[in-house]
């Protein structure tokens, strides 16, 4: 029987693992064709604020993993940094969450060569349950119509003052 270890870390602290994390993403993202994804840079390494969950499969290794990163002031979350040209409710919505603890769950990918497992809800109940062990109330995600009920269903509810 294949065995399944989840694994999280501050990103700081293994940088190597990091790497391994973003070759793996770049790689899904190739795979379904997308090349030039504005906000996927590596900044997010160096951030101790960063936190990293992967799943690591005993046969195919690193098979999937997500972020949450923890919002501070002056410092736009990947989020804002994508959507407040295009909608700047964004950032006084964000800026309201702030003083309570804030952070955004994002960078989820699960490998083609592990699909249809169940593992990015999986990999999103993770994320959550980070939100005490890091002092944050609130949790945001940026996701498309099609992924919708899945961050519903980990507990996000839509935020109807932006898009």
């Amino acid at each position: 029987m294949e065995k399944l270890v989840f694994r999280a870390f501050r990103a700081v602290d293994e940088p190597d693992t990091c790497a391994t994390f973003i070759r793996e993403h770049v790689r899904v993202l190739e795979d379904f064709g997308i090349t030039n994804v504005t906000t996927n840079t590596e900044s997010w390494t160096r951030d101790p604020n960063t936190y990293v969950i992967v799943a690591i499969s005993d046969e195919l290794g690193m098979v999937g993993g997500i972020r949450v990163q923890v919002a501070r002031s002056g410092e736009p979350l990947p989020m804002e940094q994508a959507l407040s040209k295009m909608d700047p409710a964004i950032i006084p919505s964000l800026a309201a969450l702030l003083p309570e603890g804030n952070a955004e769950v994002c960078g989820l990918w699960n490998a083609n060569r592990f699909a249809a497992r169940g593992l990015p809800s999986l990999l999103a109940f993770a994320a959550v349950s980070l939100a005490n062990q890091l002092g944050i109330r609130s949790m945001v995600c940026l996701v498309a119509h099609y992924t919708l009920r899945h961050a519903l269903r980990v507990g996000f509810t839509v935020m109807g003052d932006v898009g």
